[in-house]
C-alpha cells in the first residue's frame, strides 16, 4: 500500500533533497556576492564591479539587493513547496534578464556575465517545477 504524503504514516525525509543542496550552495555564493555589494574600496572599484566609481547604492546595486530577497522567498519556499519555489526561482531570473538588459546596459556596463551566472538558478527553477509534477502524477488521486 502506497502512503500519502500528508498522512500519518508516511515517511519524513530525513536527508534534503539534490535540488535543495543546490539551492544551498548557490545560496551560500549569492549571499557572499550580496555581502560584497555593501563594500566601497576607495579609487579600485569593487571586486564584483569593474566601475571605479563604485557606489553600493546605485539602481543597479539596489537592484541585486532586492533580487537576493526573492531569492530568500523562494529558498524558504523551497523546503515546503516545490511548485512555488520553482516559480520565485523562474520569476528572479526574468527580472535578472532584465535587470542586465535595461539598469545594468543603461549605466554602460557589460551585463553579459550576469545572465550567465543566473542561468543555474533557471535550471534549479525548472528543476523544482519538474520534481513538484512528477510527485503529483505519482500520488493516487482520492
Amino acid at each position: 500500500m502506497v502512503d500519502l504524503i500528508g498522512t500519518p504514516n508516511a515517511k519524513k525525509r530525513r536527508f534534503p533533497s539534490a535540488l535543495q543542496v543546490a539551492t544551498t550552495i548557490f545560496g551560500l555564493l549569492y549571499l557572499d556576492f550580496f555581502i560584497w555589494s555593501f563594500i566601497h574600496t576607495s579609487g579600485a572599484g569593487n571586486p564584483i564591479s569593474d566601475n571605479p566609481n563604485f557606489d553600493p547604492w546605485d539602481l543597479e546595486m539596489i537592484f541585486v539587493k532586492l533580487l537576493f530577497v526573492v531569492f530568500l522567498v523562494g529558498y524558504f519556499y523551497s523546503w515546503k513547496n516545490g511548485r512555488i519555489a520553482g516559480l520565485i526561482f523562474l520569476f528572479w531570473f526574468i527580472l535578472m534578464v532584465c535587470m542586465a538588459i535595461w539598469v545594468s546596459t543603461t549605466l554602460h556596463r557589460d551585463s553579459d556575465m550576469a545572465i550567465v551566472m543566473a542561468i543555474p538558478l533557471l535550471v534549479i527553477g525548472i528543476l523544482f517545477i519538474v520534481s513538484w509534477y512528477k510527485k503529483r502524477r505519482a500520488t493516487p488521486s482520492a
